[in-house]
């Protein structure tokens, strides 16, 4: 096997034979490197190339043994990213393959133990898949099929770090080291891999680090416009985003939109925002825009992303199963919805546009306004205040309840920012004018911290409010790299939007430019790895330029959706599961003759209305709720240019299957003469009768009516009774009678007398003792005439038998 003695212009030459791509110096300094078998840290901005230094060290051993079978495994996060770098080599007339879940099967492993390709494209789940029959664990206990790896790539590396959170097998992929021979040299390379998330891959793959060389490049790029706008309108409205939806568009005359995509960290969120921009937009554009991301199927996804590259789609609404390495050079906008992400993340989808020599793009962000270093200090104040306000009434005596509140609450002289769960914002931070060095120093030392430190990876964070319950509301670390992007503006030592991410991503030192060293023949060295320069660098240093830009109109005010009714739980009947089947076995029909049996046979009848729909509709009709199209409208919400198509038959079916509600019975003959006299009756009546007459009272204690007991003229009041004669100190001794002489001597009595009627001829007395009790005499009552009168009108109330006394 033929030795070549390789110099910068041999590695040149033999890339440019396969590739017909002239190499830069990081493709040659990668190249020198690998085939010293080195492992290798490869920073360079996004769209510089590094994929073309994937291949370099193989092109150099495809030239010294043509036949040797030699190989490199490059493990990549995206599939689909895979698939393009094939479509690549095979162009070069490369043999290469990408292994999913598609072709992840023991045929496929053969087919590489037989050295059939020299690229292997892998995930990290099938690169680290323990399978006896298929897989590369069998294969890395031969040497024949070891030995003929040069080295394994690792394709944005900072995914090791920051996606090992929720694909384990990033977390173990370090263990190749133990499973193949020490000689072959892993290469990390990534756009996005500042200090803190190098340090964690190092750790992860346990690169040998006394023979590692790092090749680094700046990571800014200055043809990318960065702006960032506060969120005006609803968030869950999307209604910033309608500058989206060009207006007054007409085919073949007005020209198309540029390119653009827009990054969402949910599925739900990513759909919901591409529905509010179609409403934005005439019927006929909505397929002008679609969304893109994981719980889409793969042939999904690649139709898509071709049909953006062909320019049939204006734009994709995508989470981050898009984002890295695509590459499409006539994307001009780069949007991220909210910032829920880090600065990797970010940068890596600005990094998406202006990928063409020479061209140029923007990134937008979108933040909420609480992130802002004016709301904080207004939050500070209005806490100082209230804090003040509860000091000064406990300084002054109040309530002891609230004075035992506030003790109870543990309330502390620590600065407000610290309450709210982040450092506190100097009360000056947005007048940059009277910002201190001491302060600029202070923010420094803060800083440092902050960019050292790296976040958790791809969850949006939330932050407690006032309850203890958290929300989906990001929490960003003060003077940390998305808030200097956020509030650069008024931050005197930032200024400019790009500070952060050359701080955050470069480090503090300065890297110098290699393009002299790149090409030596012209004076100004290599255009391509030249600084780009551009007259525009972002909204703060350039207002005048964007002020207008980006911002969507006011939308008009509509009125409220009407709610939907309410369906309690019920038992299906036969009709409604008859009713259920027939809506499925229209809706296929339907959806033949809207969408076209292609699209029915690619993605399937739920395209064209929902299993929750069809079960919505069931449930209303079982409640009898739908009976006219704009029922079916506000009961299911479905999409209205369907449903104006196809009302007239969906109204038929559920007219046949709804149950008709049985006629009112007659009423009897009886009843209905009954209640007919009742009416007449009532009719005169109220013709006759006006307001009704006042219930005369009735005394309480006399049982009289006209007056109460508590009237002067009341009977009771005026029948008062003598008192009773005291008793003398010898028990045994009848008292005197002290009877008025205008009453006669009582009778005497037995208890027969209470059962007889009364007398109203002579006065009443109480019988005499009875059974041998004679040590007491019972003096008798003289009563009232008023009380006799009383008892004579009302003899009822007064005539009811008594029990004797128990003397």
């Amino acid at each position: 096997m033929p030795v070549i003695k390789w110099n910068p212009e041999k590695i040149r030459e033999a890339i440019l034979k396969h590739f017909s791509k002239r190499a830069c110096w990081f493709q040659i300094k990668v190249a020198e490197a690998l085939y010293a078998k080195k492992d290798v840290v490869g920073i360079a901005p996004t769209g510089s190339g590094k994929t073309l230094s994937f291949f370099g060290g193989l092109v150099m051993a495809m030239e010294e043994d043509p036949m040797g079978g030699h190989m490199v495994i490059i493990a990549s996060p995206l599939s689909l990213l895979s698939k393009q770098n094939v479509e690549m080599l095979l162009a070069a007339n490369i043999s290469a393959i990408a292994l999913t879940a598609e072709n992840n099967n023991e045929q496929t492993f053969q087919e590489i133990a037989r050295l059939q390709y020299r690229v292997i494209f892998v995930s990290p789940e099938i690169l680290m898949q323990n399978d006896a029959v298929k897989g590369f664990a069998n294969l890395w206990k031969k040497p024949q099929f070891t030995n003929k790896i040069l080295y394994f790539v690792f394709d944005e590396g900072h995914c090791i770090s920051k996606w090992s959170s929720f694909r384990q097998e990033y977390l173990t992929i370090g263990t190749l080291r133990f499973l193949i021979p020490d000689r072959i040299p892993f290469f990390v390379a990534s756009g996005t891999l500042p200090n803190p998330v190098r340090l964690d891959v190092s750790d992860i793959l346990q690169l040998r680090q006394n023979e590692i060389e790092y090749i680094t490049l700046s990571c800014d790029r200055p043809n990318i416009h960065l702006v960032a706008r506060p969120i005006q309108y609803p968030i869950n409205s999307f209604k910033d985003l309608a500058f989206l939806a060009p207006k007054d568009y007409c085919e073949g005359i007005t020209p198309p939109p540029d390119s653009f995509l827009v990054f969402f960290d949910s599925t739900t969120v990513t759909e919901q925002a591409l529905l509010a921009l179609r409403a934005e937009m005439a019927p006929e554009l909505h397929d002008k825009v679609a969304y893109f991301h994981a719980g889409m199927s793969q042939a999904y996804r690649e139709e898509k992303y071709q049909a953006l590259k062909d320019g049939i789609l204006w734009g994709l609404f995508v989470t981050i199963a898009f984002g890295m390495g695509m590459d499409l050079p006539h994307v001009r906008l780069a949007i991220q919805w909210r910032a829920t992400c880090d600065m990797c993340d970010l940068w890596q989808r600005f990094g998406r546009v202006a990928r063409a020599t020479g061209a140029e793009g923007t990134g937008l962000l979108f933040y909420e306004k609480s992130h802002l270093d004016e709301t904080r200090e207004r939050k500070r104040l209005a806490l100082e205040a209230t804090q003040s306000k509860k000091q000064k009434a406990q300084d002054d005596g109040g309530c002891a309840s609230k004075r035992r509140l506030v003790a109870g609450t543990g309330t502390s002289s620590a600065p407000s920012g610290a309450s709210l769960g982040q450092p506190q914002t100097p009360s000056d931070a947005t007048d940059p004018e009277s910002i201190g060095q001491a302060q600029i120093a202070e923010r420094k030392k803060e800083r440092s911290v902050r960019y050292a430190r790296r976040a958790p990876q791809n969850k949006p964070l939330k932050e407690k409010v006032k309850g203890g319950a958290g929300d989906d509301r990001p929490e960003l670390d003060v003077y940390g790299p998305i808030d200097d992007f956020i509030n650069a503006k008024t931050r005197s030592e930032i200024g400019c939007r790009h500070v952060p991410v050359k701080l955050y991503l470069d480090g503090p030192t300065r890297i110098e430019a290699v393009h002299l060293q790149c090409d030596t023949s012209k004076p100004s060295g290599c255009t391509r790895c030249a600084p780009h320069s551009s007259d525009l660098c972002c909204d703060i240093c350039n207002p005048e330029h964007f002020q207008s830009l980006f911002i969507s109109p006011t939308p008009i005010k509509s009125t409220r959706v009407p709610n939907r009714s309410s369906v309690k739980t019920y038992s299906a009947t036969r009709m409604d599961k008859d009713l259920k089947e027939a809506l499925r076995v229209w809706r296929h029909e339907q959806a033949v003759s809207v969408l076209g049996k292609f699209k029915v046979r690619k993605w399937g009848v739920l395209l064209f209305m929902s299993d929750e729909t069809v079960q919505r509709i069931v449930d209303c009709v079982h409640i009898a709720k739908i009976s006219t199209i704009e029922h079916i409208a506000k009961e299911t919400r479905w999409r209205r240019d369907y449903l104006d198509r196809c009302a007239v038959s969906l109204l038929a079916l559920i007219e046949a299957h709804s149950p008709q509600p049985p006629p009112p019975p007659p009423p009897p003959p009886a009843v209905a003469a009954r209640a007919s006299r009742v009416l007449n009756a009532l009719a005169v009546t109220e013709q006759n009768i006006g307001a009704p007459a006042k219930r005369a009272p009735r005394c309480s204690a006399c049982k009289a009516l006209g007056h109460t007991k508590r009237s002067e003229n009341c009977p009771a009041k005026l029948s008062v009774p003598a008192p009773l004669p005291l008793l003398s100190n010898n028990e045994n001794e009848a008292p005197s009678n002290r009877a008025s002489s205008s009453t006669s001597a009582p009778p005497s009595a037995t208890t027969a007398s209470y059962q007889s009627v009364l007398d109203f001829s002579t006065t009443t007395a109480p019988p005499t003792p009875a059974r041998g009790h004679t040590h007491a005499t019972m003096v008798p009552v003289a009563y009232s005439p008023a009380f006799n009168r009383a008892l004579q009108s009302n003899p009822m109330s007064y005539s009811s038998p008594r029990a004797p006394p128990p003397y």
